[in-house]
């Protein structure tokens, strides 16, 4: 549990952090829509987290979480590749691959901690998730510190597109760590909706 998110929250960082803007404007991506696509992350869990955690109950937490993290790296992955891409294409391809981390992210989120509740016992979970918070914050803040260095030091394309390649290894490093969490409760029991 403690790999799978600190390896996961290596994708979200970039968007905080600043690399992300830095990434964008070094494609020459217009600043109005660089605003636009750093709030994507946050705008896709304010319309899916909710509605994927209905579904997971309906037809499996671990089936949803794989889901998502299939539609995050995959849109990661479209993301690192369209900074190979002619100028034309690159902010069409970056569009499209934010978009599609951004809604594989938060299909991931709205399974999460339903899957890990049975798992983690009722007498440790505060500290559990005390210390499941620390350990990604500072895998995070380590992270962060890796790359401010290594773009004091080369400012040229291909160190950005060398640290998102990282992070997009990192996010199949997570789809690696989530198999191995078993899925406790069954599942198909939820009639909830969302007006509920």
């Amino acid at each position: 549990i403690v790999l799978t998110q600190c390896f996961g929250v290596l994708g979200l960082l970039m968007f905080n952090n600043g690399f992300m803007f830095a990434f964008l404007n070094k494609l020459e991506v217009s600043a109005s829509l660089i605003l636009l696509l750093l709030s994507m992350p946050f705008a896709g869990r304010a319309v899916m987290q909710i509605p994927a955690a209905i579904l997971s109950d309906r037809f499996g937490k671990k089936r949803l979480g794989y889901i998502g993290l299939m539609v995050s790296i995959s849109g990661f992955g479209v993301l690192c590749a369209s900074s190979y891409l002619p100028k034309l294409f690159v902010e069409g391809t970056a569009i499209v691959g934010i978009v599609f981390y951004a809604l594989g992210a938060a299909v991931f989120g709205g399974s999460w901690f339903a899957l890990l509740s049975p798992i983690v016992p009722e007498e440790i979970r505060g500290s559990f998730f005390g210390w499941l918070r620390v350990s990604w914050q500072l895998v995070g803040v380590c992270f962060t510190f890796v790359v401010m260095a290594l773009l004091k030091m080369y400012t040229d394309l291909w160190i950005f597109q060398l640290i998102a390649f990282v992070v997009l290894v990192a996010l199949v490093g997570r789809l690696v760590f989530y198999t191995r969490i078993p899925e406790l409760e069954r599942t198909g029991r939820s009639d909830q909706t969302l007006k509920a």
